[in-house]
């Protein structure tokens, strides 16, 4: 298996279990199809057979309370490709909180896309003070909803009161300017009929109207004819064909925008919003409300549009029956489809009407249970409020409600509590007279939910982002100004701070060649020239060790313009994986080597076996047919020596077996060293080698608690390596007691050994000529049983002069006698 496959695995394996860490799945769904996708994670949280999903199936998993809206909520997905809701469903945990969002959609045809969303398993939200926040927030809806909704309603002039809504949407949002686009069939094109600016400097939309249905762009036209909403929190998502928008947005400095269908007088166009200078983060809510907002512009336009031709066409009372029974039915579809529950109760508080969000929100099972109750009888609806409504003032207020507390009043199937904002309003007759107390309610557990799961999903993600060692940061080259999480700046081993400005300043600890690349990169984007980076660079920390991250950065905004420029970029630490591949790359190398080394070795071994073996067979076959006692006895001299040979290569062979099998057996007794070397220089000079001279210095008797046949068998062979290749001169056998150890030296007039071959002639199978008889084995045997008794070994050699072979043995006790 290759590294890449290696970590290709090791990747997937991490990301599956930060899945499940973090409780979350994706989901996809073929807008044209009638079943959704999901991940393994999902597969495994409700039990299902197959990814495969219908929205049939789903609704089997649905808490019962919440299946009307989610289901429909999906429907509409399909077309606005928007969904983003959080309710209970029903998964092998039991009962439990989940998020789905859309996040996302890709093309794969002319009229057909792959829409893209997650997930994820919550816990039980909190309220907290960023709720409140929310609420009040909230509340300002409120009052624009039921202040448009009444406007339109009273008034008579239209051109006057579109503009005061559109001017409250732009204070509401903190945007530049809002207009209506309108189409013109017969030209093909977009015409603005209502813009409001918050400044009159802004350049206006008009002044590049009208827009032909080509200019717009294909996905664009499409999408909005369809019905989908265009959302850009940053306008660079725009397709790649809508270039005559792109430049308009340019132009106008326009850096997110909203825009939604709308009808207006049998004409459909769309209703846009624009920020200039500066990104907004478009939230479900901000769509909901101002596609609100829209379609009350959209349907008092056609109540009016309905209303005026009616006075037109009097004479024909069928057709003006039709317009007002088509006006009534728009009204009660958007009555009972609002997102909000409305309640609706005569002078007396007596309740005539509710819409169907409102009879879910109260647990009710239909609203003919409900009608005909008196607010002011309500057991839990606090008396200063009931007096507030008598006195006709303004109330708005936040409660927790509990249906539980509603004993006789109405029966509800909500057992548990739930946050409720609600804002009551009055409706009058021409006369100024009371008609109608009408109630807004707002279910705040979505709101509360969503801050609740943003708070645990910020937990989860530094807790992943510290398990995985991944860093991420966003900056401003020209503002100086970004943020980076916590692991960003462990990873590059610089105190953690909130904000981030001089971005050198955190790069204090990379290596020179690095911190050049990146400076280049830096000065690189600022003036254009470089979008992206990506490159393993090393941190020298302040525990003195070196650490190793994988770098990218890439340049998400370009605007230097407007002075800004945004550089998205993340760090993880790759060390571990270094070190795995470094470890890799040496035991490859390793094998490669001793794979040499062993094929080298049995040339060697066929060779060096095959010679005495040939020597014994050979001269034992001649001692037959030999008389003669002299020349019997040099034959049988020459095949005691090559038995001796034989039993030699084989010995080492076997020894070496022991050694890396772990068994070879050490024996420790009192050594007298004076004895042993002696009598090992003894037995070479039974058969003298001609020329040669091996002796042992004047040693001083010393005993050593060490293994007797080992410590002989290295000198043996240390004493069989010197007299190989010394042809003139002596031997010398010596030892020295030091303070803490003893040393021995095997000193030759020899050939010498060449200074880069003085450590591997300790390695296995490393012979220094092809040509002498041996194993390469004597010396890579010595150098492991010198390791099993805790000593050296090493040599010291100068060609052409000789060598001195020498090791040491540590001692607790030594006796000198």
């Amino acid at each position: 298996m290759s590294n890449k496959t290696t970590l290709k695995n090791t990747f997937t394996h991490r990301m599956a279990k930060l899945e499940r860490s973090a409780r979350i799945g994706w989901w996809e769904t073929d807008s044209n199809k009638e079943f959704i996708i999901v991940s393994e994670y999902l597969v495994d949280l409700f039990n299902l057979e197959t990814p495969y999903v219908t929205l049939s199936i789903l609704r089997k998993y649905i808490v019962p309370e919440y299946q009307r809206d989610i289901l429909f909520e999906l429907i509409l997905a399909r077309k606005s490709h928007y969904f983003n809701q959080t309710f209970q469903v029903q998964s092998r945990y039991g009962k439990i909180w989940i998020k789905a969002e859309l996040s996302g959609e890709e093309q794969i045809g002319n009229n057909q896309s792959i829409l893209l969303g997650y997930i994820q398993y919550i816990d039980m939200p909190e309220t907290n003070g960023n709720t409140r926040k929310r609420l009040a927030n909230l509340l300002n809806q409120q009052n624009m909803i039921s202040r448009s909704l009444l406007s339109l309603l009273h008034t008579n002039d239209m051109e006057e009161i579109i503009p005061e809504i559109l001017t409250d949407m732009v204070h509401y949002f903190n945007a530049s300017k809002a207009y209506l686009m309108k189409t013109n069939q017969e030209s093909q094109c977009f015409h603005c009929i209502k813009e409001v600016k918050n400044s009159p400097e802004l350049a206006s939309i008009k002044d590049v109207t009208p827009i032909s249905f080509h200019q717009l762009g294909t996905n664009i036209l499409n999408r909005l004819s369809n019905g989908q909403p265009i959302i850009l929190s940053e306008t660079g998502e725009l397709p790649e064909d809508a270039h005559f928008i792109k430049s308009i947005f340019h132009n106008h400095n326009v850096r997110s925008a909203m825009l939604i269908p709308i009808h207006i007088d049998g004409f459909w166009g769309y209703a846009g919003i624009d920020i200039i200078n500066r990104s907004r983060k478009w939230s479900n809510e901000d769509y909901k409300w101002f596609s609100s907002i829209i379609y009350i512009i959209s349907l008092c336009t056609e109540l009016h549009h309905a209303g005026k031709k009616t006075i037109q066409e009097k004479e024909n009372l069928l057709q003006a029956q039709n317009a007002l029974e088509k006006s009534e039915k728009i009204l009660r579809n958007l009555y009972n489809n609002f997102p909000v529950g409305i309640e609706l109760y005569d002078k007396n508080g007596i309740l005539i009407d509710m819409n169907d969000k409102d009879v879910m929100m109260f647990g009710g099972q239909k609203k003919e249970d409900i009608l005909g109750i008196n607010i002011f009888d309500h057991p839990i609806l606090l008396p200063e409020i009931k007096e507030k409504m008598r006195r006709r003032e303004p109330v708005n207020f936040t409660s927790s409600f509990d249906c539980s507390m509603l004993p006789g009043y109405y029966r509800s199937l909500k057992n548990q509590p739930f946050e409720l904002t609600t804002k009551i309003s009055y409706l009058y007759n021409k006369q100024g007279e009371l008609t109608n107390y009408m109630f807004i309610n707002i279910d705040n557990l979505d709101t509360v939910n969503a801050y609740k799961k943003i708070q645990e999903f910020e937990a989860y993600f530094a807790m992943i982002a510290d398990y995985a060692k991944v860093g991420y940061y966003k900056w401003n080259p020209i503002a100086k100004e970004g943020f980076a999480i916590a692991q960003w700046f462990k990873n590059l081993g610089v105190p953690v701070a909130h904000e981030l400005k001089d971005i050198k300043s955190q790069y204090i600890n990379l290596h020179p060649d690095d911190l050049a690349d990146i400076a280049q990169f830096y000065a690189n984007a600022i003036i254009g020239k470089q979008k992206s980076f990506s490159k393993e660079i090393r941190i020298r920390k302040k525990d003195g060790k070196t650490y190793w991250l994988r770098s990218y950065k890439m340049v998400k905004t370009y605007n230097p313009e407007n002075a800004y420029i945004e550089i998205v970029g993340m760090n993880f630490d790759i060390t571990e994986l270094k070190e795995v591949e470094r470890k890799l790359i040496v035991a490859r190398d390793k094998a490669q080597e001793a794979d040499k080394l062993k094929t080298n070795f049995l040339a060697n071994m066929s060779h060096e076996i095959r010679t005495p073996l040939n020597a014994i067979v050979g001269f034992s076959d001649i001692l037959v047919e030999v008389d003669d006692e002299e020349e019997k006895k040099e034959y049988i001299d020459l095949v005691r020596k090559n038995s001796d040979l034989l039993l030699k290569l084989i010995n080492d062979i076997l020894d070496l077996s022991r050694i890396e099998a772990g068994k070879y057996e050490f024996i420790f007794e009192d050594v007298e060293l004076y004895s042993l070397c002696h009598n090992a220089v003894e037995s070479f000079n039974i058969n003298p080698k001609e020329n040669v001279n091996m002796h042992c210095n004047e040693l001083t008797p010393f005993i050593l608690h060490s293994d007797r046949n080992r410590l002989l068998q290295v000198i043996n062979n240390l004493l069989s390596n010197a007299l190989k290749f010394t042809n003139n001169g002596h031997i010398n056998l010596n030892y020295i007691v030091l303070q803490d150890h003893v040393r021995f030296e095997v000193k030759d007039t020899g050939r010498g050994i060449p200074l880069d071959k003085c450590k591997k002639i300790f390695e296995r199978f490393e012979k220094l000529d092809s040509f002498t008889q041996g194993t390469g084995l004597g010396l890579s045997i010595c150098q492991q049983i010198i390791d099993k008794l805790n000593g050296e070994i090493g040599v010291n050699s100068v060609l052409g002069e000789g060598s001195t072979f020498w090791f040491t043995i540590p001692y607790t006790l030594i006796h000198n006698e």
